[in-house]
């Protein structure tokens, strides 16, 4: 019997080592594909808890406590729903913050350290989105690059793999002749995101580049080789391109002026700025509970059919998961969005920085903080929320890293 189960945990923590490897490498490019395996690895987490269910740490259950708190705030919000099809199809997205739970707890019984297989998917899907990309625009001649979803999930993802690549190449994790293929693998997803003309997450960029050179100032200047060959390489993808990424970059600046200044202007990114503006006008009329979970492109089309605004088309969402989740839920859910998803894993993520001495928990925790970084930055333009590619991305990201920042004392490497 013994034996019987010491193959069947080897082959449990084999089947997830090899989910958590093939994750990255269809993000944004497959439907379907993130919420697949993720739903997939749910389902084997099950398998491995059997019965035996336990409480998660008390800093991990306060994220978990949250998530619930952003769940009851959804349905809190159907209290002013008109739109029950529209809702349901929003309250099932909200579902993922609890299936997440069961992974957390799988993955702390298995006792493994998943960020090794999360490297290697990472480092593959570099080189496989500057194919598609490259595919998308100079074979198909697409005037963006994209997988199967629109340009901006493609081009937000292509940020996300550079820049976790970068974290970990930054913090040592990776070593000898894999520094390189770091440097390459970050540069394709890079170039990638160019192509696909993805401008909001392009400011996550200088902002996590400064984080880490603040956080790892010591390691940097023991590693200047690498550092010098990563910043000829990465200009070498940049600067070319840069009069693109700059005007993708202006065009945001006056998207957020039009917002903040009430412009009006009927063309191009100040559609967004309405939408947000619309968000505003809609909380204002629920300021605690929202409009309600999916009733956003109702109330829209209403105050179109009012003439009280001067947008042509309804939309799903607001492309501002903070105003989208304001407007749809109130204050009291925008509380919990930002306190359940970002603040209180930040707050682990940094306290184990300090703590430990770890250098595979430390980069677990610094990509942590980088994951939410991104994140935080795409919601300003993208309701990822309303996006199950994209929330089961940052999800099952997040319960990885949290995972591989959990076991120091009792994981082994996968």
């Amino acid at each position: 019997m013994l034996n019987v189960s010491l193959r069947y945990d080897f082959f449990t923590k084999f089947v997830l080592s090899v989910l958590i490897l093939l994750f990255p490498l269809g993000m944004g490019l497959v439907e379907h594909y993130s919420a697949g395996i993720f739903g997939i690895t749910v389902i084997l987490s099950f398998f491995i808890l059997g019965r035996k269910w336990t409480f998660p740490e008390k800093s991990v259950r306060s994220i978990f406590f949250a998530f619930g708190i952003l769940f009851f705030a959804a349905l809190l919000s159907l209290l002013n729903v008109e739109d029950f099809n529209a809702a349901g199809r929003r309250l099932e997205k909200f579902l993922f913050l609890f299936y997440a739970i069961p992974l957390y707890l799988s993955i702390r019984k298995s006792k493994i350290n998943l960020l090794k297989p999360l490297t290697i998917g990472l480092l593959l899907s570099g080189p496989i989105m500057f194919s598609v990309a490259i595919y998308s625009v100079h074979v198909m001649e697409l005037p963006r690059a994209k997988g199967y979803y629109n340009p901006i999930v493609f081009g937000d993802m292509a940020i996300l793999v550079a820049l976790l690549l970068l974290t970990v190449l930054c913090s040592g994790y990776v070593s000898s002749w894999f520094k390189y293929l770091t440097l390459l693998s970050m540069s394709g997803a890079l170039y990638a995101s160019i192509l696909s003309g993805s401008r909001g997450a392009w400011l996550a960029v200088p902002v996590v580049g400064l984080f880490l050179l603040i956080i790892l100032r010591k390691q940097l200047s023991s590693n200047k080789k690498v550092i010098a060959i990563g910043i000829l390489v990465i200009s070498a993808v940049i600067i070319p391109n840069y009069e693109r990424i700059e005007s993708g970059m202006n065009r945001n600046e006056l998207n957020m002026k039009s917002f903040l200044t009430g412009g009006s202007l009927i063309k191009g990114d100040s559609i967004r700025s309405m939408l947000w503006q619309q968000s505003i006008e809609l909380w204002k009329e629920h300021p605690f509970i929202g409009v309600g979970v999916g009733d956003f492109r109702l109330q829209v089309k209403k105050n179109i059919a009012n003439k009280h605004t001067k947008l042509q088309r309804s939309y799903g969402h607001a492309h501002n998961i903070f105003l989208d989740t304001l407007a749809t839920t109130g204050m009291f859910g925008l509380l919990a969005c930002v306190v359940g998803l970002f603040v209180l894993p930040a707050r682990f993520f940094f306290s184990s920085i300090k703590r430990s001495s770890d250098n595979s928990v430390r980069t677990a925790a610094l990509s942590g903080i980088v994951l939410i970084f991104c994140f935080a930055i795409f919601g300003l333009t993208e309701g990822w929320l309303a996006r199950s590619t994209m929330l089961t991305t940052y999800l099952f990201l997040m319960i990885i890293l949290l995972s591989a920042v959990s076991c120091e004392d009792d994981c082994g490497e996968s």
